[in-house]
């Protein structure tokens, strides 16, 4: 392992420098230029989106110091491709940032203020890729489909091309001579045209912008074999030596086109998604009929439904957008938004987000955003983003792959100038067959397609998972760290006492106030106690890390805070103190979580180490962790918020269960970090899983899920370089022509979608 001179990031190899990006950007700091730092020119395509009109309304940006636009990029056609599009900026210094999401195949650019967006939008097209400015959802929709409808004309027109090329060379090839062979011959010269000028221009664009940052890809092997082959062909034709190759060229063409097409309706079907629809799959809203709706239209799915819509809600569906409750009341589920275990009950114009679910009878809802424009579906997107990050072992692959484009492309050169002298025009033959058969793609799509439904399958079974690479991280990890209360512990307590027992309505609603925000197991406790108590109004409420809350109200200071009661007593106490005098005491009994010994028990079994953090005393630290069977030495009690982060810290890499905003820091300094309750979008930023809906038995499935995609990450690579090295081999000694490897190159890719899918299934 080594570590790149420029970024300082760890990666396989010897070299300086972990890429040629870094490469170029560390030379071009030194004095050199960056390939793409000055356009000559933009073109009248681009120009247009220069006119500061049309460029505001694709411009995101709220700030006046940056841009930020997003594009729709077509041609894209395996991970390879996300490498040279995030080092955007290495090239075009205009630009700031640049985040590929493969799996949607769009780009978001951060530029300065000083950029325009025709000028970007022509860097990239300079890089190989056709950009499309998008603002929304209908925008992304018609560039997918445009390039989509593009990629079956190509196809057509290389299928129409093979086979006409075929009708003409099979004569020949059966003993036809003469004239009439001539002529067959010549006309399959200019019926091949329209595959070179207009089939392989995509192959040209990736090519040339492979080159422009000094690199050589699988494209740039085709180009060479596809020319290589045109000329020789033509070459022979004008000499008359029959040795005419426009049909097996246009066959391994068409194939290849074919082959990519294919690849890319697999990865829209198998990677393409969007956890926010996921969540409301098979949903249809009833439209209440004052809506203006067309003629008949009673129902409504996610999408359809519009800003203003009033819709009538059925017990158990979920609201699908932000917006008022027009019902008098209504009882919501708020469980998957904040943790909060027990409905709430919501009063007519109160609003109501997105993710809600309804508990009573049927209830009117004003829509006041559409479905993807929520909260919820905001906080969502950003996780699908936080998706693409690699991992290690995705960087791995994509090392192997732009070695092995290099490898092969080498051994062809080599192959042809040692070879030709005895072999002819065999040499080239073998050395295309290598070049088709030995491509990098099988090995660069392996690792995104097993991490991508690894993902979609995590989300499905409940778990909200940042990125991708945490299944990585988890496959090394031999320490858990448990919090304990709310995690190892019941979110809710036993109140065994309250002194005095005749605690006034008054106090009780203060009480509430200050708890009203808190996820503590004391504060849902008494929430759940006293549901039909009202909740004073308290509008500042101050936490005290690690002894309770306090707040200024109508005049009086009121405290709710831990007692320091005897180790002796397994009760835990809190105190109530008005203006700093105690008038109540409440005493709560903890009860462990029933599946927590078992899964405690079952990781051991597996030499996991361990461990439980707790704020809690030593004697209630020590009972829990006797009860679900951790050694007392991997005990860590009376720890502050700060002391848990260190602790953390010190034991990386480690994964850190806990119970959302309550562990903040440790959640946040913990190599993994898993959360099983809390606020949805504040628990997502702090923790690497989020799974509101699980309990602790979860751990073990997440980490056999993980197990599981790591393993098949790793077979895959071993199946694509094996699959290489055998073809191409047999491709060096004439086992294979052209054309047979034209038809073989899909499969690898095939057996590793398929292994995939059934190992994931």
């Amino acid at each position: 392992m080594s570590t790149c001179t420029y970024c300082q990031s760890s990666f396989y190899g010897q070299s300086l420098f972990c890429c040629q990006s870094c490469k170029l950007l560390s030379n071009w700091l030194e004095g050199g230029v960056a390939p793409l730092n000055k356009l000559n020119s933009v073109s009248a395509k681009w120009l247009k989106y220069n006119q500061l009109v049309l460029e505001s309304t694709f411009n995101s940006s709220i700030g006046i110091t940056e841009k930020k636009f997003k594009f729709y990029i077509g041609g894209l056609q395996c991970s390879s491709c996300v490498h040279l599009l995030e080092d955007f900026s290495n090239y075009f210094p205009d630009v700031i940032y640049s985040k590929l999401n493969y799996s949607s195949r769009t780009l978001e650019t951060t530029s300065k203020i000083s950029s325009s967006l025709g000028t970007i939008c022509e860097a990239i097209e300079q890089l190989g890729y056709e950009p499309t400015p998008i603002k929304e959802s209908a925008d992304y929709e018609m560039a997918r489909t445009h390039e989509n409808r593009d990629d079956l004309k190509r196809l057509g027109v290389a299928a129409a091309i093979a086979g006409n090329l075929m009708l003409f060379s099979i004569p020949v090839y059966v003993g036809l001579e003469g004239p009439l062979a001539f002529i067959f011959n010549w006309i399959s010269f200019f019926i091949f045209l329209p595959l070179l000028f207009y089939v392989a221009v995509p192959f040209y664009k990736k090519s040339w912008g492979s080159l422009l940052v000094r690199r050589i890809n699988v494209d740039t092997m085709i180009v060479v074999a596809l020319w290589t082959g045109f000329a020789l062909s033509t070459y022979n034709l004008l000499q008359n030596f029959g040795q005419i190759y426009f049909d097996s060229t246009a066959s391994f063409i068409f194939l290849i086109v074919a082959t990519r097409y294919w690849l890319k309706r697999q990865q829209d079907k198998l990677i393409h998604k969007n956890i926010f629809s996921d969540l409301f799959t098979n949903e249809i809203y009833e439209v209440k009929s004052e809506v203006r709706l067309p003629a008949h239209t009673l129902f409504l799915s996610l999408y359809q439904i519009k800003k203003e819509h009033l819709l009538v809600i059925k017990q158990n569906q979920l609201i699908p957008c932000d917006g008022e409750l027009i019902s008098k009341t209504a009882e919501f589920d708020l469980s998957f938004l904040t943790g909060e275990a027990f409905p709430q009950v919501k009063l007519r114009g109160e609003k109501v987000r997105a993710g809600s679910r309804l508990v009573s009878a049927l209830c009117d809802f004003h829509c006041k955003t559409e479905a993807i424009d929520s909260e919820l579906s905001q906080a969502l997107a950003k996780l699908e983003i936080e998706h693409e990050s690699k991992s290690e072992i995705q960087t791995l692959s994509d090392l192997i792959s732009h070695r092995l484009t290099l490898v092969v492309f080498s051994l062809a050169a080599v192959f042809f100038a040692f070879t030709y002298r005895y072999l002819g025009i065999e040499a080239f033959q073998r050395c295309l067959a290598l070049i088709t058969i030995a491509c990098p793609c099988a090995v660069a799509f392996g690792t995104p397609l097993a991490h991508s439904l690894g993902l979609k399958k995590a989300l499905r079974k409940g778990y909200f998972i940042k990125s991708s690479a945490v299944f990585e991280k988890l496959s090394h990890i031999k320490k858990i760290i448990f919090d304990k209360t709310g995690t190892l512990t019941l979110p809710q307590l036993s109140l065994v006492e309250i002194f005095p027992p005749n605690l006034c309505n008054e106090y009780k609603s203060v009480i509430l106030g200050l708890e009203n925000a808190s996820l503590h197991p004391v504060a849902l406790t008494l929430k759940a106690l006293w549901k039909e108590m009202p909740t004073a109004s308290i509008e500042k409420v101050t936490e005290v890390a690690g002894q309770g809350v306090e707040a200024n109200y109508s005049g009086h200071l009121y405290q709710l805070s831990k007692a320091y009661s005897d180790e002796a007593h397994e009760i835990m106490q809190v105190d109530f103190f008005v203006d700093q005098l105690k008038v109540a005491s409440l005493s709560f009994e903890e009860k462990v979580k029933p599946e927590a010994a078992l899964v405690i028990s079952k990781f051991n079994q597996l030499y996991f180490k361990t461990m439980m953090l707790t704020g809690d005393i030593r004697h209630r630290a020590l009972a829990v962790a006797k009860s679900v069977g951790i050694k007392f030495e991997n005990v860590y009690f009376e720890q502050s918020l700060i002391s848990k982060q260190m602790l953390v810290k010190k034991e990386n890499p480690c994964l850190f269960v806990g119970d959302g905003l309550n562990d903040v820091a440790a959640l946040s300094e913990a190599y993994v970090s898993f959360a099983i309750q809390g606020a949805f979008e504040s628990t997502l930023q702090v923790s690497d899983i989020y799974a509101p809906k699980k309990n602790l038995s979860s751990l073990l499935e997440i980490i056999d899920w993980s197990h599981k995609i790591h393993q098949t990450v790793k077979t895959n690579l071993a199946f694509a370089l094996f699959y290489n090295l055998a073809g191409g081999a047999c491709a060096l000694l004439g086992f294979i022509n052209p054309l047979v490897a034209a038809v073989l190159m899909p499969i690898s890719s095939a057996l590793i979608i398929a292994h995939t899918t059934w190992r994931l299934r």
